[in-house]
Order: C-alpha cells, then sequence, then structure tokens
C-alpha cells in the first residue's frame, strides 16, 4: 500500500520500517533497509547510526528539493534470512511545495534628516 508524505520545502519527512508476517506479527529483515529515490529531484538520506540508536525503526528521511515538486521514493529490504535475496519494498509520492511566510521581516533604516 503506496504511503504518500507531504510537506514544504523547508522539511524533510523521516521513514521508519517495522517489518511484520503476513499475520502481522513482527518479523525481521536481513541487514538494513535501504531508503532510495526512485524517480523526482528530492533526496534519500540514510539515518546515521545515532539517530538509528535514538529511533531505532528510522530508516532515513525524503529531503524536498528547494523548489514545488514531486518525487516518487520507496524502502527495501532482504527478507530472506538465509542465503539468497527475497526483496520486499515499499514507498509511495512525495509532494512538497514552497514553505509559507511567518514573518514580514521588517527592518528599520538609519534615521535622516526630514
Amino acid at each position: 500500500m503506496p504511503l504518500d508524505l507531504v510537506s514544504n520545502t523547508d522539511q524533510k519527512v523521516g521513514i521508519y520500517v517495522s517489518p511484520v508476517t503476513a499475520t502481522g506479527k513482527p518479523a525481521k529483515i536481513e541487514g538494513k533497509a535501504i531508503l532510495s529515490i526512485v524517480s523526482g529531484g528530492a533526496t534519500a538520506v540514510p539515518a546515521t547510526d545515532e539517530q538509528i540508536a535514538a529511533e531505532p525503526t528510522l530508516v532515513g528521511y525524503v529531503v524536498s528539493e528547494d523548489t514545488d515538486g514531486q518525487s516518487e521514493w520507496k524502502v527495501t529490504a532482504d527478507a530472506d534470512l538465509g542465503e539468497g535475496v527475497s526483496e520486499i519494498s515499499e514507498g509511495g509520492q512525495y509532494v512538497y511545495s514552497a514553505a509559507p511566510a511567518v514573518s514580514m521581516g521588517a527592518t528599520a533604516g538609519q534615521p535622516v534628516t526630514k
């Protein structure tokens, strides 16, 4: 089932995985899950060891471009705990738009003679 994401261009979205069996019980994967961008200009940034220690299910972040856009992302893993590979994956669309203004950014000049 696709997991579609939305953010603005000042943000990134964390991707977390908790593999389960067909009956919904927790399952293991071989190695680490891999986050990637299938299409579009977003970036996939893997979680650091420190981030994973704090949040064990975190795989990484999808990071928007600096302009409006849309990308397709996926996370894959090897579900075969022995020899061979049995790839499982999930993903979705990531839509990002310009960040809204939150301040006028007003400044004042130096006083001048009238």
